[in-house]
Formats: C-alpha cells, structure tokens, sequence
C-alpha cells in the first residue's frame, strides 16, 4: 500500500505567517485610527465654518442697530414712534445675542473634543510606529534574504575585479573602491525605473506615506499635557 506523503512546511514559512499577520493587524488599526481622526477633524472643522457665518452676522447685524438705534431717538425727540422699526430693532437685538451664545456653545463643544482628538492623534502615532517596526521586520525575515542571495550570485565578476585591483591598491582600497561602486550603481537603479519587489507589502508603505497630522493642532495644543489637560476639564466642568 502506498504511504501518504507527508508535507513538511519550511520553517522560513512557518515562522513568516505570524509576522505577516501581525503586519496586516497593525495595517487596519492604522485605518481605524486615521477614519477616527479625520471624523474629528471634520466635526471641529464644521463647528469652525458655523461660527465663521455667525461671525459674519455680527457686525452688519450691530451697524443696523445702531442705525435704528439713533433713528429711534429722533422718532422719540420728534414725538413719533414707528412699530416698525421698534419691531426690527428687537428682531436684531435677538439675533445678536442668540449668536453670540450661539458662537459661546460652539466654542465649548470644540473644547470638549480637544481631548478625544489628542488621544487619538496619539494612538495614530502608534500605530504608524508599529507599522513601521513590524514592516521592517517583515523586509528583514522574509524579503531580504531572497533578494540577497540573488545579489550573492550576481557578485562574482566584481568580486573578480576586486582581487584584481587588490594587488595595485591593496584589500582595504580594493573593499573601499568596490563599495563605492556598488553604492553608485544602487543610487543610479534607484532613480532608474522600479521593478516590483518580490513578496512586498505595499500597503505598509502606503501607510509610512499617508499625512497623519491633525487639521486642528492648536486644539491638541489645549491638552497636550498634564497640566494643560486639567485646566481645560475644569474649565469644562465650570
């Protein structure tokens, strides 16, 4: 009766799966991260817009009041009221002081997720870090060596050249001379069109490329401390 053939996974293999899974899961909570910062950026840029309208409502809204202000003034010197104008004067007088805690409310409500947004900004430099490190980990055990050992064998007629110019310069000058061409020659090819990696994970280095700072720094700036965090939670409790 014939054996079953046994399959035996190359360590390389066995070992490479775990640190690839790894890679993957620090790959999706760089995702999840960025998607949490970006929607508090958002929130606060939306609340920052709002008071811009507010603000512009403002000063035209108060020009007017001063207008109807004075006009009222003169009604009354000359003994005339308009309903009118007295109804239009209250209208703005409201508009301006709803603004105005309009524009109070929004600013807490930015405050409030100053805090949300440091520590999420702070997660999201972790995790690229982690990318980072588990990235290069991965180049290290699983890329590298095949690329190396194909650059090993590509090697033998500059090896040749070497001991040929180490019998005019010596090996330190020979070594010296032959590294000095092999860093010309990667600094040409890495300008030179690229060639696809084998077994790279371009989405690690998508990561490393993505912008991950937040649109509202000076609001981190709010708590980006012990002492800073304190003081904007009592100002929010007050």
């Amino acid at each position: 009766m014939q054996q079953p053939t046994l399959h035996v996974v190359p360590a390389a293999t066995a070992t490479a799966s775990p640190r690839v899974q790894r890679l993957d899961e620090y790959i999706a909570q760089f995702h999840s991260e960025l998607a949490c910062l970006n929607e508090l950026d958002s929130e606060v840029m939306t609340l920052r817009a709002q008071r811009k309208v507010l603000l512009e409502r403002i000063p035209p809204a108060k020009a007017r009041l001063e207008e109807l202000r004075q006009g009222r003034i003169n009604q009354l010197l000359g003994g005339a009221v308009s309903l009118e104008l007295a109804r239009e004067y209250r209208e703005l007088c409201e508009l301006v002081e709803d603004a105005s805690e309009a524009q109070r409310l929004s600013e807490r409500q930015e405050k409030r997720l100053a805090i949300p947004l440091q520590r999420t900004q702070v997660a999201l430099n972790s995790a690229v870090s982690m990318v980072a490190g588990s990235y290069e980990s991965y180049l290290d055990h699983k890329v590298m060596p095949g690329t190396l050992n194909a650059l090993g064998k590509q090697l033998a007629p500059l090896a040749a050249l070497t001991h040929a110019k180490a019998s005019i310069m010596g090996n330190e000058g020979a070594l010296r001379w032959a590294q000095n061409e092999l860093a010309r020659a990667l600094k040409g090819a890495m300008v030179g069109e690229q060639v696809e990696l084998d077994g790279d994970k371009p989405a690690a280095r998508a990561v490393l490329a993505t912008p991950t700072r937040s649109k509202c720094p000076d609001l981190i700036a709010l708590c980006d401390s012990p002492g800073k965090r304190q003081c904007l939670l009592r100002e929010l409790d007050e």
